[in-house]
């Protein structure tokens, strides 16, 4: 699987295997998870998404306020725990830089934690779960893209940190 760099926003090719990040051909039960619920997404109004309700109860947090709730982290816990991995159990994106293991490199499967230059909240952070490595910049799949479960790319020089589930049954894949 691998990104078209073309667009603006990416779309999932078959092919080109010189850019596949993973190429054994397994995917991480989070991941899976999260591909399960792509396209889930926010609810406009005072209707919400009883997912994403649970994943901000799953952090300790009330249902979310309204539809301008950051949830990329509560939801990302929410995939994680559901595929049976502890999470950091956190709404807090930045909260994933002290997560199981750190890593030097992505790799297929490791969580992406990014600076989102925010000037009025300067610990505002995205996160994500890395799918492609696409040079300058890196695509992650994750909760809150586009106001939903989706695929995005972020540049290189905004991420903050690679990180690693400590679970035994799932040590960390080499680099490509």
């Amino acid at each position: 699987m691998t990104l078209d760099t073309d667009d603006t926003q990416p779309r999932i090719l078959l092919g080109h295997p010189d850019r596949v990040i993973g190429a054994s051909g397994w995917i991480p039960p989070w991941l899976l998870e999260l591909v399960k619920l792509h396209g889930k997404h926010e609810i406009p109004g005072l209707v919400d998404d009883p997912w994403i309700d649970a994943a901000f109860a799953l952090c300790g947090l009330p249902r979310a306020s309204d539809d301008k709730d950051p949830w990329c982290s509560a939801g990302l816990c929410k995939a994680f725990e559901d595929a049976g991995v502890r999470s950091p159990r956190s709404a807090a994106a930045r909260h994933w830089l002290k997560y199981g293991i750190p890593l030097a490199e992505p790799v297929f499967g490791a969580v992406l934690v990014w600076d989102r230059h925010d000037a009025k909240n300067p610990n505002a952070a995205h996160v994500n779960v890395c799918v492609a490595d696409l040079g300058k910049r890196l695509a992650g799949y994750g909760c809150n893209q586009h106001n939903m479960i989706d695929i995005d790319t972020r540049p290189r020089g905004t991420l903050l940190g690679v990180r690693w589930t400590d679970d035994p049954r799932y040590p960390p894949p080499a680099p490509v």
